[in-house]
């Protein structure tokens, strides 16, 4: 729909609540009846919060592109905190991830995108949404590596440990 919508902009006109009910509509899982598989990975998430608190742990869902997007919607449907690197933004597939309210992923959801990543585009984000700069091509900056990257050149280390990863340009090209 977004892509759709840079061509023709009639879905921006649409309150959210129509456009993330459209998207719900269209979930091939519920029209052929497949169990939803974000199931299965909540169960396992709700096992993995359940041990960290007895163990006196706070436990953070980290992911990227989808899987940042995955663990926005498992930390937001489970009162967890998450962070999301480079991931698509959540605001359409809310009805269709079952995320009850926006409020919940505003207080789960920290994201992290590189200003050229053409992933984290797609869509509008909610929650806290960090950006950063990005030299890279557009499919470099969607790297993880180039995250880890910049945050290395923006925060730097008090004990001047260095990445173990190439940061040169030559390295995300390609």
């Amino acid at each position: 729909l977004n892509i759709f919508d840079k061509f023709s902009p009639m879905i921006s006109l649409l309150p959210d609540e129509v456009v993330s009910r459209i998207v719900a509509w269209a979930d091939l899982n519920r029209i052929v009846k497949i169990q939803d598989p974000l199931t299965n990975i909540l169960d396992l998430a709700e096992i993995f919060k359940r041990n960290s608190l007895e163990q006196g742990d706070e436990f953070v869902i980290i992911g990227h592109s989808l899987g940042g997007l995955l663990a926005g919607t498992i930390a937001s449907r489970l009162n967890l905190s998450a962070l999301a690197v480079n991931p698509p933004g959540i605001k359409s597939l809310r009805e269709r991830l079952n995320v009850e309210s926006d409020v919940n992923v505003y207080q789960s959801l920290t994201t992290i995108k590189m200003d050229r990543d053409p992933v984290s585009k797609i869509d509008s984000h909610l929650g806290s949404v960090n950006m950063l700069y990005c030299n890279f091509s557009p499919m470099g900056c969607h790297s993880p590596r180039a995250v880890l990257c910049e945050l290395n050149k923006i925060c730097q280390d008090e004990r001047n440990r260095t990445l173990k990863i190439d940061c040169s340009v030559e390295n995300f090209e390609g």
